[in-house]
């Protein structure tokens, strides 16, 4: 199974005023977590060795969700991401053609012919942050952090730091499991 961490949205504007009341929560969590199967999680969950999922089943919302055919994973996330279908936001699968090689590519969010839900939320002044989403390469100018689907993938020395802007260095490392 493949996990996909999706995107951290502050619900409160910096700079925006919101006339539809106080909003339900000051931050959601959005997990995409593709191939995932309750039928594998559940028993996991049951037996205490995934609690960190446990504690966001027992807090939040979770569901079962239906798909699009084909199923590929691109597609379909960033069907998730715009609210449209792929005919419309323009991310058909994992391989594009390249168009300054003339040969094929993975799949890039300037390929994506409508704004996601991360650019809509930055110009309305919310904060986001978006990690691994498919097709998400290059990361994008967003109020907060993006992160590439392709930076798992980062090539260079073994022995040197992949190089990343200042501001990223101290996030990342948040993140790294020791």
């Amino acid at each position: 199974m493949c996990s996909r961490l999706g995107i951290l949205v502050n619900a409160v504007p910096r700079s925006v005023e919101v006339s539809v009341g106080e909003p339900l929560a000051k931050k959601v969590l959005l997990i995409g977590w593709d191939a995932a199967d309750w039928k594998l999680i559940n028993p996991l969950l049951d037996q205490g060795l995934m609690p960190t999922l446990d504690d966001f089943v027992n807090h939040g919302v979770i569901g079962n969700l239906a798909t699009l055919r084909p199923i590929l994973s691109p597609m379909l996330w960033n069907s998730i991401a715009t609210g449209k279908r792929p005919d419309k936001h323009g991310i058909l699968g994992f391989m594009e053609p390249d168009p300054q090689t003339g040969g094929v590519r993975p799949t890039t969010g300037t390929s994506r012919k409508v704004k996601a839900l991360w650019n809509i939320l930055t110009q309305r002044g919310y904060k986001t942050h978006v990690l691994g989403w498919f097709a998400g390469h290059p990361a994008e100018p967003i109020n907060g952090i993006s992160v590439s689907d392709l930076f798992p993938y980062a090539v260079g020395p073994l022995e040197k730091e992949w190089p990343l802007p200042p501001l990223s260095q101290s996030f990342l490392r948040l993140l790294i499991i020791v």
